[in-house]
C-alpha cells in the first residue's frame, strides 16, 4: 500500500516540529513540511518545501508533483509587537479600566466592536490582514483539488477559542470551565473562521478533521520567536548567573490559581491517534496534560530541575523591568557557556514572563469528551517542564 503523504504547516514550530517528529518516529508516513528558510533544521526523513503559504500559486507549484493525503495545521501569523512592556499588576490594572468601559460605556455606538478589535490585534487572535484566514485558505484550496487525495486535516487552535484573550476582566460570560460546547466568545478571532472553513470543506469534498485547543503550550523549536518555555529559560539563567534564587515573578495570587499546561508532544500524539479514531473525526477537542497545577507547588519542581533554589514574593517581582535591565548578559552568557547563538529577541520579549504570571484567575479545561472519545494520555506537568529543561541544556541553548 501507498504510504500515506502528511503536509504539515508550520512545521519548525512549537507544536509543528512536534508533530512532524511524530509521523516520522510512527513510520509509514511520507511528510512534506513549508517552510520559509532555506536551511529549516527539519528532522531526517521530511522533505522540506521553501514556500511562503501566503503566495497561493507558490505553494501550488510547490505541492504539484505531491499527492498529500493528510493535513496537519499548526501555524500562526502573528502581529509585531508594538504594545508598551508591562508589568503584571499593570497588565491586571488596564484590564480592569478596558473592562469597566465595556460594560459600563457599551451604549457609545461601536465602543465594544473597537474595544474588541483592538484586544484582538493585540493578543493575535486577528491581524490588519488576515494573514492567518488567507493561509488556511490557501492551503485548503490546493489540497482539495486533484492530484491530492485529501483523506483528514489535524487543525491545532488554542484558548483563545474560548475568549482567553479577553479574560474575565473584560468578557461577561466567561467561564472558569472551558468546554467544547462553550459559546463563542465576541470580537474577532481567526480559529472561529479556521474552523468554519474547515467543516464546509469537509462536508464539500468529503474528508474528516479533528481540531485541538491546546491551553499553555510547553516545547521547544529554535525557529519559535518565543515561547513560555524559552522566557522561562532565559529568565532563570539570568538570576542564575548573578547567584539569585528563581524568583516567581508574580505575586500570591498569580501563584495559587490553576494553570492548565499541554506537552507539545502530547498534542502530537492526539493527532496522530485522531487520524485512526473514527469517533475523532469531524470534532474538537480539549487537550492538556491532564494535571492541572498552580505555579505554588510547580515553581519548586521547576526551580530543582534548573538547580536553583525557589523564593515566592507576596506582592510579586518586577519582572519586566528586570528583563529589560538585564537582557545585555544574555550574548555573555551564551559566549561564556558555549551556547547556540539564538538572540534574546528569538527567545524572549521584555514582558513574556509578565504576562504568564498575570493571572488571577483559574483556567480549567474540561477533558470529558476526549477522554470519552478514548485519548487517556497523560503528562506529569513537573515532569515535563524538567524532560524539557534537560533538553535544553543537551542542545546548548541554555548552560
Amino acid at each position: 500500500m501507498d504510504k500515506r503523504v502528511a503536509l504539515v504547516i508550520g512545521a519548525t514550530g512549537t507544536i509543528g516540529s512536534a508533530i512532524t517528529k511524530a509521523l516520522i518516529a510512527a513510520n509509514g508516513w511520507r511528510v512534506l513540511a513549508t517552510t520559509r528558510r532555506t536551511e529549516p533544521g527539519l528532522p531526517d526523513g521530511v522533505t522540506p518545501l521553501v514556500v511562503d503559504v501566503l503566495d497561493r500559486d507558490a505553494l501550488r507549484a510547490a505541492l504539484a508533483t505531491h499527492s498529500v493525503t493528510h493535513v496537519f495545521y499548526a501555524a500562526l501569523f502573528s502581529n509585531p509587537r508594538t504594545r508598551r512592556p508591562r508589568e503584571f499588576d499593570e497588565m491586571r490594572r488596564l484590564l480592569g479600566l478596558i473592562g469597566k468601559m465595556y460594560r459600563t460605556l457599551g451604549w457609545i455606538p461601536g465602543l465594544r466592536g473597537q474595544i474588541l478589535k483592538a484586544i484582538a490585534l493585540n493578543s493575535a487572535s486577528q491581524t490588519p490582514g488576515n494573514e492567518n484566514e488567507r493561509m488556511f485558505e490557501n492551503v485548503l484550496a490546493i489540497v482539495e483539488a486533484s492530484p491530492h487525495r485529501l483523506q483528514h486535516v489535524g487543525l491545532v487552535t488554542g484558548g483563545k477559542t474560548y475568549g482567553m484573550h479577553l479574560t474575565p476582566y473584560v468578557y461577561p460570560d466567561w467561564r472558569e470551565l472551558m468546554r467544547e460546547d462553550t459559546p463563542r466568545a465576541p470580537g474577532p478571532n481567526f480559529y472561529y473562521n479556521q474552523e468554519d472553513r474547515l467543516a464546509e470543506g469537509a462536508r464539500t469534498c468529503g474528508y474528516s478533521y479533528t481540531i485541538s485547543r491546546p491551553p499553555f503550550v510547553i516545547g521547544f523549536a529554535d525557529s519559535v520567536s518565543f515561547s513560555v518555555l524559552s522566557s522561562l529559560a532565559v529568565y532563570a539563567a539570568l538570576l542564575k548567573e548573578q547567584g539569585r534564587p528563581l524568583i516567581f515573578p508574580g505575586d500570591v495570587a498569580a501563584a495559587n490559581n490553576v494553570y492548565n499546561w499541554c506537552d507539545a508532544e502530547q498534542i502530537a500524539a492526539l493527532h496522530l491517534w485522531a487520524v485512526e479514531q473514527p469517533r475523532a473525526h469531524n470534532e474538537a477537542f480539549n487537550v492538556d496534560n491532564d494535571d492541572p497545577q498552580p505555579f505554588r507547588t510547580l515553581w519548586p519542581r521547576i526551580a530543582d530541575a534548573l538547580e536553583m533554589t525557589p523564593e515566592f514574593r507576596e506582592q510579586g517581582f518586577k519582572v519586566t523591568a528586570f528583563m529589560r535591565e538585564h537582557r545585555h548578559r544574555w550574548p555573555q552568557i551564551v559566549a561564556a557557556h558555549d551556547l547556540q547563538d539564538i538572540s534574546y529577541a528569538r527567545m524572549t520579549s521584555d514582558d513574556q514572563m509578565a504576562i504568564l504570571v498575570m493571572h488571577d484567575w483559574d483556567m480549567r479545561y474540561d477533558l470529558r469528551k476526549l477522554r470519552a472519545a478514548g485519548f487517556t494520555r497523560r503528562v506529569d506537568s513537573a515532569e515535563m517542564f524538567d524532560r524539557w529543561i534537560t533538553r535544553l541544556r543537551r542542545w546548548r541553548v541554555i548552560p
